[in-house]
């Protein structure tokens, strides 16, 4: 890596070093592992822009984490669950219409915001201020609103049938666990590989794509936790996740012609505009780069390749995989 000294003024090679620090963040001290680079010339150090923004977001996010202050993914995760834009959440919550954007940045939140959002987590909640602040809703924004807690009043009997902890932490890639999304996740992953594809390809593609999510933004598309199994990761409760996917038509099973197992396929009402709209845009290039890449691999090529990273290689059978492990990724 090169970067130009500030000291001798030299573009030349760097090294690249790490000091734990203390930050003073809303007065509240932090531990930070801050990065530096060392000069191969002068043999001074010094932070560049991108280094010092990488450590104040980590002070950011320790704060957070000491604080229990709602971080910016847990932000976009729960305005999103309702279909709602940044401007349209803000109405709802009597918040500044740039506000939401500030936090969804990185700006930190007060602690009385902070619980206001995480009360609209729950739906009845967040009925109960979209209801108050209606008449500041145009008929589109009240309709993809009202769209959205349909979906989710049908939703939650199926969810029901899953025993996953609803919370967000360092076994959901700090995103709260969202089955909607884990099966519209699946679905997107049979569009874009434009074939049929065997199940356990299919739980190797979905771990890839929620850690390499979690390496580039600090967060997971789905939130769901994977757990560690001699054939490689998959999603926790795989099986019954699977079973109830599969009852209400999701996606439906095929029996592999050379019986190594069952193929994946879309069911016939698949529109693929409508299930591309419950992801964002970065969310959507993820997907896609990783599909792209791994589509045409068997589902023994799959597991080979996840047994080479650090993540399975470091947890116990059975166990939940840490997100952490993003970092350490070898196939992206």
């Amino acid at each position: 890596m090169k970067a130009m000294c500030p000291y001798c003024e030299k573009t030349t090679e760097i090294k690249i070093k790490k000091a734990k620090e203390e930050y003073d963040v809303k007065g509240v001290k932090v531990p930070v592992n801050a990065e530096y680079s060392e000069c191969t010339v002068c043999g001074n150090t010094f932070a560049t822009a991108q280094q010092m923004d990488k450590s104040v977001q980590q002070g950011f996010d320790n704060y957070r984490n000491k604080e229990d202050i709602v971080s910016p993914a847990e932000i976009i995760s729960i305005r999103e669950k309702y279909n709602a834009s940044q401007k349209v959440f803000a109405k709802i919550l009597d918040l500044g219409e740039l506000t939401i954007n500030t936090y969804e940045q990185g700006a930190l939140v007060s602690k009385s915001i902070s619980n206001l959002i995480r009360l609209m987590d729950d739906p009845q909640n967040f009925r109960e201020l979209f209801e108050k602040n209606i008449k500041q809703l145009s008929d589109n924004q009240i309709n993809k609103i009202q769209t959205a807690l349909n979906e989710i009043d049908n939703f939650y009997s199926i969810q029901s049938l899953i025993k996953i902890k609803d919370t967000d932490d360092k076994y959901t890639g700090h995103s709260r666990p969202d089955l909607n999304k884990l099966f519209g996740l699946i679905q997107l992953i049979i569009a874009f590989a434009g074939k049929s594809l065997y199940k356990m390809a299919v739980l190797k593609i979905l771990f890839y794509i929620d850690f390499v999510s979690y390496k580039i933004r600090n967060y997971s598309i789905t939130g769901w936790p994977y757990a560690r199994l001699p054939y490689g990761p998959v999603p926790d409760e795989y099986k019954t996740v699977l079973n109830v996917g599969q009852e209400h038509l999701f996606f439906t099973p095929e029996p592999d012609e050379s019986e190594m197992g069952e193929l994946f396929e879309l069911p016939e009402y698949f529109k693929l505009k409508n299930v591309e709209g419950k992801f964002d845009k970065k969310s959507l290039e993820i997907i896609e780069m990783v599909v792209s890449s791994l589509k045409d691999k068997s589902p023994t090529q799959l597991k080979d390749l996840t047994h080479k990273e650090t993540g399975w290689k470091q947890t116990k059978n059975a166990k939940l995989i840490d997100y952490k492990y993003a970092e350490e990724l070898l196939a992206f």
